[in-house]
């Protein structure tokens, strides 16, 4: 017994972690309110600051001491061994601390760190996400009231425009682009994200702006398929503007005369982690789209799909035909 009692002093002596055994002082009523230091590691006075604690009470060590302490000290006495972190603004200290209780009734041993360190520093880190977002906010805000210029003056030069004129056609391809991402710095101004966004919502504000500005209700029907996906923002704004210039490319120059169809946009993960966003039409085909005489799907439409792609760091393909033209994009997002 004597050599096993000299084992633990040992451990206690060399572990980096304090120890105290603790018994629970209770009033009249039965209610805990304080409790007696009954043993103590050499460390115990390091990481509490605290000097020749065995034998006295809490409120003798620190009178200030926080109501709480007492009932973590009776709840773990009644209830059970527990694992929790606390801090003491009475000690200026935060601690790591596993409590059991023990026999006889009434008695509670406690190991605990000192992680004040760990703890300033994360309320540090979230004080300064907070300053981030806020900010992001802020900036996001700003760059609105930018895009929403220009979009103003864009329109204002459309206006001069006879709507048969080539330019015309140019321009309104430039607002859509504006629109998508402007779509993006609103997206996430509603998370006040810093560095993901939401695909779903964001996605889909950008399919019901392209929708709202060149589609043909009672013609083409438009279906978003957009799974629960985060995107990093970097990668969000490239997608916002491929699904933008596919869709526009899609509505311009799928369905001609007056041709009826439906358009699609999803975007899936796939089983190794990759996401594919996918923009399908049943209508002419490239081929027959870019015939002399009807427009011509190919342009400064297609490079920028090419460039948003490139910059994913995906891999395109697109398939077309009689039936009609899938284009599909994959990508990791990590």
């Amino acid at each position: 017994m004597a050599r096993t009692t000299a084992l633990f002093e040992t451990l206690f002596t060399v572990l980096d972690q304090g120890y105290c055994l603790c018994e629970i002082i209770r009033d009249a009523d039965g209610r805990a309110v304080d409790c007696r230091v009954l043993d103590t590691s050499p460390q115990f006075d390091t990481m509490t600051g605290l000097a020749n604690a065995t034998g006295r009470t809490a409120r003798e060590l620190i009178p200030w001491l926080e109501e709480h302490w007492s009932a973590t000290h009776s709840a773990v006495a009644a209830g059970g061994s527990a694992r929790f972190q606390a801090g003491s603004d009475a000690l200026g200290r935060w601690f790591d601390i596993f409590a059991t209780p023990i026999s006889p009734d009434g008695h509670v041993a406690m190991v605990f760190r000192d992680i004040t360190a760990q703890h300033k520093a994360e309320v540090e880190r979230a004080e300064a996400l907070a300053r981030a977002e806020r900010l992001l906010v802020e900036v996001n805000h700003r760059v609105m009231n930018t895009l929403a210029m220009i979009g103003s003056i864009v329109r204002m030069e459309a206006q001069r425009l006879d709507p048969d004129d080539a330019a015309s056609a140019s321009i309104g391809r430039l607002q859509a682009r504006l629109a998508a991402v402007t779509t993006l710095y609103r997206a996430l101004s509603l998370t006040a994200a810093v560095e993901r966004v939401e695909a779903a919502p964001y996605l889909s504000r950008v399919v019901t702006s392209v929708a709202d500005s060149i589609g043909r209700p009672g013609q083409v029907g438009i279906e978003c398929r957009i799974a629960p996906v985060m995107l990093a923002t970097a990668q969000a704004a490239p997608l916002g503007l491929l699904v933008n210039e596919l869709m526009t490319n899609a509505l311009k120059y799928a369905f001609p005369d007056g041709r009826k169809g439906r358009l699609t946009v999803a975007l899936d993960r796939q089983a190794d982690g990759r996401l594919c966003l996918s923009v399908d039409d049943d209508g002419v085909g490239v081929e027959a789209a870019a015939r002399p005489g009807s427009g011509g799907a190919e342009g400064i439409g297609s490079l920028l799909v090419d460039a948003f792609a490139r910059q994913l760091g995906g891999q395109m393909r697109r398939d077309s035909g009689t039936g009609g033209t899938s284009v599909s994009v994959l990508w990791d997002p990590r």
